[in-house]
């Protein structure tokens, strides 16, 4: 007996990859194999089944399945917004947009990198840090969730938690504050508000890369308890998340 379990989204719509994905699931199944189908956040269908990915939460059966080359390409990018699929494996490529403040998709339907959609925008992170607000910045992240929803985003590149090192550093309107404490404090709540609608939040930028001069090629010198007691505990507080 073929055992397909289909799970589907909130959208409620049907992918054009639906078809592709059933048929993998009933030839799975006529070998034997008991397999589920889910929608990721971007309205795909991924097939999980035992002899590919394992179905538990932390993900570790997909990558014990991959090859270096496979690992290399999942981080490596398709193109500026999206990721490379393992179509081997049933791992469909994602699509991630900038935040933390109001999501920056980019519109596929113009031409340029900077064309995006229409969407709110929301006071930057050095205002709404100033609120020492946790609830606040949890419904703020419920709303950003619900938003990557509607728009096919599977992962928000946000909250931004570099510390504030010096008001020379041109992306400080975005940082939360010069605070560890503070800013791992206001991020988790955030991180949970985002997630709480099955998108993924990932925290920005670079530990202890806090200047704008030469961001993409610096080497940051710091020593050991500057690292652990400042740099590192807000990144800490969001990773187990």
């Amino acid at each position: 007996m073929i055992k397909i379990h289909a799970h589907r989204g909130a959208s409620g719509y049907m992918p054009e990859n639906t078809l592709l994905s059933f048929q993998m699931a009933v030839d799975l199944g006529a070998n034997g194999i008991e397999c589920d189908i889910h929608r990721t956040a971007d309205g795909q269908l991924l097939v999980c089944h035992d002899a590919t990915i394992d179905r538990t939460s932390d993900g570790t059966g997909a990558i014990k399945e991959m090859t270096l080359e496979e690992k290399a390409l999942l981080v490596s990018g398709h193109d500026m917004w999206t990721t490379n699929p393992v179509e081997r494996l049933g791992i469909p490529s994602i699509f991630v947009s900038d935040g933390p403040h109001g999501l920056r998709k980019q519109d596929t339907k113009k031409d340029g990198d900077y064309s995006t959609i229409k969407a709110v925008c929301f006071p930057a992170a050095c205002a709404t840090a100033s609120s020492f607000d946790r609830g606040m910045m949890y419904d703020m992240g419920v709303t950003l969730g619900k938003e990557c929803q509607a728009e096919d985003v599977s992962t928000i590149l946000g909250p931004a938690i570099n510390i504030k090192r010096s008001p020379l550093c041109g992306r400080n309107f975005e940082y939360m504050s010069e605070d560890p404490y503070l800013n791992g404090t206001l991020a988790v709540p955030f991180i949970k508000g985002v997630q709480e609608c099955d998108v993924a939040a990932c925290v920005k930028h670079f530990a202890v890369n806090n200047q704008e001069t030469d961001r993409l090629a610096i080497d940051t010198y710091v020593d050991e308890r500057a690292l652990r007691e400042i740099y590192l505990p807000a990144f800490k507080a969001a990773i187990p998340l």
